[in-house]
């Protein structure tokens, strides 16, 4: 499983508190509003995945307050996540963080005096966290408003002091993925050297061959176009190489034992030719679109219902290729 802390940090600095012991007002910081892009990495897919369970007492809600501060009530606290495709989810949680309240999509935390951190474990009895984990937020949303000292009790704050509330969330390794998750991404590619263009015109025949060995218990359909700088067609690759009429290719799930993990390797072999006519279209390449769709083999042994990964359960692709060219001797 992989840990992801999301931080979301309040300074009390802008209140021009610079030293305060004794008895103090309840005193209200106001909304705070905060977001953090990119928790699970850059490269999150779209859509949402179904992850088989959440194990217990691996996600947290962490307050934390810096120096001797009052007692601080965070309340009216809103998380929410939003995937790459715009849908949003926001996390439920107990509402006031307490065994038996009911779950709430706005609830409130109490960081006691005589601590200077609090964890509030988060688990499929207390929380949607699973559904909001399914999601694959790109981004998590955070409003809350915090109090200090509403019990109106002597302690200490200064201007230095902060207040921290830790989304720590452990992604699970167990998951069914029935409606595919999909990866896309566009990168700029070109034949820039005026020397290797002019070799084009020379070019008869590209024969090419890409091996694929998958150590990844998921299934996947890949799609590779490349376009002009304008973003014009110009060869669907993936298409070519299967020619299959959605212009995929499919890469074989590695095998499954029955307790889900991987036993043994797949290895998908995708090879194609393309004539003079279709060479020359790439000197006028400018860009590649890749798209991946992953999901599980509905062929893994009964009477399981999803997989599991590991750390070293990878990936590897080799590649390699035959250009037949005339010389020119002038």
């Amino acid at each position: 499983a992989q840990p992801v802390a999301v931080n979301f940090s309040y300074s009390l600095s802008p209140y021009s508190i610079k030293s305060v012991e004794g008895r103090l007002k309840p005193l209200v910081t106001g909304i705070t509003s905060d977001e953090v892009t990119d928790p699970f990495g850059s490269d999150v897919p779209e859509g949402e995945v179904n992850f088989a369970n959440i194990t217990p007492n691996k996600n947290f809600l962490i307050l934390k307050k810096y120096a001797d501060v009052y007692q601080v009530d965070f309340t009216r606290i809103s998380i929410i996540g939003e995937n790459k495709s715009g849908k949003r989810v926001r996390l439920k949680y107990l509402r006031n963080g307490n065994a038996g309240d009911p779950v709430d999509s706005v609830f409130n935390l109490t960081l006691p005096s005589n601590k200077d951190s609090i964890a509030f474990p988060i688990n499929e009895n207390n929380s949607n966290i699973r559904q909001f984990i399914n999601n694959i937020p790109k981004k998590i949303s955070l409003t809350r408003t915090d109090y200090l000292n509403l019990p109106y009790a002597f302690g200490k704050v200064t201007y230095t002091d902060s207040l921290t509330l830790k989304f720590l969330i452990q992604v699970p390794l167990d998951m069914s993925i029935s409606s595919p998750v999909v990866f896309r991404d566009t990168v700029n590619a070109g034949i820039s050297d005026s020397d290797q263009r002019q070799n084009l015109d020379y070019s008869k025949n590209l024969f090419f061959a890409i091996d694929v060995d998958n150590g990844f218990p998921l299934k996947a359909t890949a799609k590779i176009l490349v376009l002009d700088s304008f973003f014009k067609p110009l060869l669907p690759i993936s298409k070519i190489v299967s020619n299959l009429p959605d212009s995929s290719v499919i890469l074989n799930a590695a095998f499954v034992g029955s307790d889900g993990f991987v036993n043994t390797h797949t290895t998908t072999s995708l090879q194609a030719e393309l004539d003079s006519t279709q060479i020359q279209l790439l000197k006028h390449m400018g860009k590649i679109i890749y798209e991946y769709k992953l999901y599980t083999d509905p062929n893994i042994p009964a009477p399981l219902t999803s997989v599991k990964i590991r750390g070293n359960d990878l990936i590897h692709e080799s590649s390699y290729g035959r250009l037949k060219y005339l010389i020119n001797f002038k």
